[in-house]
């Protein structure tokens, strides 16, 4: 189990998970959390239910990209040596896409045990930095990589996995930063592409919405005031 020093796990939490991930002989065993900037929707009919990491991931469409919200067996996370790359930020999300590869047993579970402690100061929520666009471009790097090394270009659920990061990458950093670490998106078949919403499937044709319009359009929604 991984917890951030400022956050809090539920009384009670570690020896359920654990003898829960014991009795099923799981590799990894998911939580619930809560956290009021970031989600992760999972299928009401994938609760409760033992499959293979890969099986989870198709037919849930998506992964969690936190380390914190599982429970790992640790033979398995050294015998796989999935350890986070050292020297940048983001660095759990390409360890869980290993994980989530190699577990043969994995569960989501209804019980939420996690509360995510929203720091300003964070590295998550600090305004973009040079250090969070070149971290960004190496996970993407690395997310690339781990699809053609495994053979996975093929698997809609985890390429789209590795083109939400695109939008979360062009949506977040500013211009200057795009084009100080661009990113190109790999050549991507239209039939992976097909499961997208029209929209970004317009955005990725198009350089000039994606690189510039979007990222644009993105930094003026965020500085709209909210309604009271």
């Amino acid at each position: 189990m991984f917890v951030d020093s400022d956050d809090i796990i539920a009384e009670g939490a570690c020896s359920k998970l654990f003898a829960l991930a014991l009795s099923h002989k799981l590799d990894i065993l998911q939580g619930k959390f809560t956290n009021p900037k970031f989600s992760f929707n999972c299928s009401s009919d994938l609760i409760n239910k033992k499959m293979s990491g890969m099986e989870f991931w198709r037919e849930n469409g998506s992964v969690s990209p936190y380390m914190w919200d599982k429970l790992w067996r640790r033979s398995f996370f050294i015998e796989n040596k999935l350890f986070n790359p050292e020297g940048c930020y983001f660095q759990d999300t390409i360890t869980n896409y290993h994980g989530m590869y190699h577990a043969e047993s994995f569960m989501i579970i209804d019980y939420c045990f996690y509360s995510y402690s929203p720091i300003p100061d964070s590295i998550v929520n600090r305004k973009p930095s040079d250090k969070h666009a070149e971290s960004y471009q190496r996970i993407i790097g690395l997310i690339e990589a781990f699809i053609s090394e495994n053979r996975l270009w093929d698997e809609p659920a985890v390429v789209l996995s590795l083109i939400n990061h695109f939008f979360i990458y062009y949506g977040y950093m500013t211009i200057r930063q795009i084009n100080k670490y661009p990113i190109r998106l790999p050549s991507i078949s239209s039939s992976i592409l097909a499961h997208l919403p029209f929209k970004r499937r317009l955005l990725l044709k198009n350089y000039l919405l994606f690189h510039i319009i979007y990222p644009l359009y993105i930094r003026i929604r965020t500085l709209k005031p909210v309604a009271s």
